[in-house]
């Protein structure tokens, strides 16, 4: 259990906290209120429950691979957007099991 939490859930959580600071900065280009409201996740983060770190992960990856297709649009940006589109509710169904 200590092993899945270390290995599998945390390193997708800073990972998606990691996306989520770039997609903030992307939008206000604004160094201080990216961090501002990076304190804010990381206050809330170790109340969350660990099994949600699918939820964590995939949609801001979603949502920063969208961003890359739309600023460079191509066959290989729009295959990298579409395959974690279609995996998100696999993984989202396979984590609830759990």
């Amino acid at each position: 259990m200590v092993g899945e939490f270390i290995l599998i859930h945390w390193p997708f959580i800073i990972a998606g906290a990691v996306i989520s600071f770039d997609l903030g900065y992307r939008l206000t280009r604004s160094i201080t209120l990216t961090a501002l409201t990076g304190l804010i996740a990381l206050a809330v983060l170790p109340d969350m429950p660990t099994f949600h770190y699918p939820k964590l992960f995939l949609y801001p990856a979603a949502i920063w691979l969208a961003w890359r297709y739309m600023e460079q649009p191509g066959r290989r940006n729009a295959s990298r957007t579409r395959t974690l589109l279609m995996n998100v509710p696999l993984v989202e169904r396979r984590s609830t099991r759990t």
